[in-house]
């Protein structure tokens, strides 16, 4: 019962440290108030609701267009343990970005265990070939596209970032993402296989090391910011820090902040809110040239 079965943790420890739904438990007040505040932002807002990027029932992304041509763009990536959670919640995100003149994304991707991980990453890869070849119909600029990921989405960001691009498409640079931002991410994923998350990702160790940003080289050229919440995990911290050591060097620039005040659900009102620390951060991002 006490065996430990990743650094000095149990599995219970283990779960404590990642069950983000026990350790706030008004986690369905945030899930609500984005849910009603992202309909009544698609109700209000210009949107071209559910573009299909593949022939997946969940392959589709809502985009809200900048209101001038040329615009960055933001592609948002829920979060959910890859397993849970829709774009329908997260379309909040959207009107502060677009009064930044950013056009923004939020993307649906396949779920597990209907799908693998590697199904997961795969489907949004295509997705940004997808953006980077259409955006332009919706106000985007296509050199200017950058992930912004919570949770999960925040490892699916990373893996964006470090991805080979011309093996996909010999038109595309293997940089040609400028940037990324990962929120309260996941970079390392064995910890994981020993946790209840794993009974619907059915990782092993194998695939826990080939899809871990961490165990893959880093992006050769760009940056990532990184954010995690004061109240949230021992192991959540962890994760952030390890990236910026593993992946920060002469090429790839890498920023770790610690937001006061914030859990793993209330940090989103850092980008959501048009003081946040985190939207500050991505103006930032959209006001470089690449």
């Amino acid at each position: 019962m006490n065996e430990k079965v990743y650094k000095d943790y149990t599995a219970q420890q283990l779960d404590e440290q990642y069950n983000n739904r026990a350790a706030v438990p008004d986690y369905r007040e945030y899930f609500e108030r984005w849910r009603q505040d992202s309909q009544r932002v698609r109700e209000q807002t210009e949107v071209k609701e559910n573009i299909a990027y593949g022939a997946g029932e969940r392959e589709t992304v809502d985009v809200f267009p900048a209101s001038a041509a040329n615009s960055p763009v933001v592609v948002f990536l829920h979060g959910g343990y890859w397993q849970a959670l829709d774009k329908a919640y997260f379309s909040f995100i959207a009107p502060p970005l677009l009064r930044s003149d950013f056009t923004v994304a939020v993307l649906n991707y396949p779920l597990c265990p209907a799908a693998t991980l590697q199904d997961i990453v795969s489907s949004l890869r295509w997705a940004l070939i997808f953006l980077h070849r259409n955006v332009s119909r919706y106000n985007g600029d296509a050199q200017r596209i950058y992930p912004v990921g919570h949770s999960a989405g925040g490892h699916l960001a990373a893996m964006l970032m470090a991805t080979s691009w011309s093996q996909l498409d010999s038109s595309l640079r293997n940089d040609f993402l400028p940037a990324a931002v990962g929120i309260s991410g996941l970079f390392e994923l064995e910890p994981l296989r020993h946790t209840y998350v794993n009974q619907a990702l059915n990782l092993d160790r194998t695939g826990c090391k080939s899809l871990s940003p961490i165990c893959v080289p880093p992006p050769g050229a760009g940056s990532m910011n990184l954010y995690v919440g004061a109240e949230e995990s021992i192991e959540y911290h962890r994760q952030s820090k390890q990236l910026e050591q593993f992946w920060s060097g002469p090429q790839f620039e890498l920023s770790y902040q610690v937001l006061p005040g914030h859990n793993h659900f209330s940090i989103l009102d850092e980008l959501a809110g048009p003081e946040g620390k985190i939207l500050a951060g991505i103006r930032n991002l959209g006001m470089k040239c690449c």
